[in-house]
């Protein structure tokens, strides 16, 4: 239960935010209570109204559910195109040598590190370029194959590890890197309370043509507006963008 105190609302945010990732229910006692009338869906102690912060979506059963499809979507696509995904390993080691998953960290729910792969369609000139570019959309350097398999997006198809692994989803926020989770601010923050996924709304809404600002507003969009629908709506964007 929150009422108000001297405390700085700073502090008092990032205490409301802490509790919120628990198992526990949150209410508020309202500002000015004495002088306001309504009272319909609230709950009362000595009189005194509560207002009970609403669920937020990684709270859910649905959020469960969202996992749940992630394995098993996942799991049958992995099974599907394990073919597809062998002939393109054989025609990346054969046109451009061995290392044919290209490695990267990144950062998951939480703050979480983990290794996002996809098919290399780029050899790095060196470690630092490896560890820290990851857009290569106009890269001249980059070979008639490798340019194949990245605008059809097939070079990413190694990331359904990372989703039955339980390191991203099939849709969320843009996976980052951490230098730039070292910039985020209080709100940008916020993209770090969902997987990363490998398709969302900053993916078919412009993707790399998008500018900072753009990915952070339509990142926690999705964050603070997340359903089952806008994910199926997510999907179909998704299909329509790589068809």
């Amino acid at each position: 239960i929150v009422a108000f105190s001297g405390l700085a609302e700073s502090e008092l945010v990032e205490i409301i935010r802490t509790a919120d990732r628990q198992s526990c229910d949150i209410s508020i006692v309202e500002r000015f209570f004495e002088v306001t009338s309504r009272r319909t869906g609230v709950d009362e102690i000595s009189g005194v109204p509560l207002v009970l912060l609403q669920r937020r979506a990684y709270r859910t059963v649905e959020w469960k559910a969202k996992r749940l499809l992630d394995i098993i979507v996942s799991g049958v696509a992995l099974a599907l195109l394990s073919p597809l995904m062998v002939t393109i390993a054989v025609i990346s080691r054969i046109t451009d040598g061995p290392g044919i998953i290209f490695r990267q960290v990144r950062i998951s729910t939480d703050g979480e590190p983990f290794e996002i792969m996809k098919f290399r369609s780029l050899r790095p000139a060196s470690d630092e370029e490896s560890a820290t570019k990851w857009n290569v959309k106009n890269d001249d350097r980059m070979n008639g194959f490798g340019r194949f398999i990245r605008k059809t997006s097939i070079d990413e198809l190694p990331q359904l590890f990372n989703v039955w692994l339980g390191q991203m989803s099939l849709i969320g926020p843009r996976p980052h890197p951490l230098d730039d989770v070292e910039r985020y601010d209080d709100v940008a923050t916020r993209r770090l309370l969902a997987k990363p996924g490998m398709t969302g709304l900053w993916q078919v809404s412009g993707r790399s043509d998008l500018d900072w600002e753009q990915s952070v507003m339509l990142d926690l969009y999705y964050v603070e507006n997340w359903s089952l629908p806008l994910d199926a709506i997510i999907v179909l964007r998704t299909m329509k963008a790589v068809l």
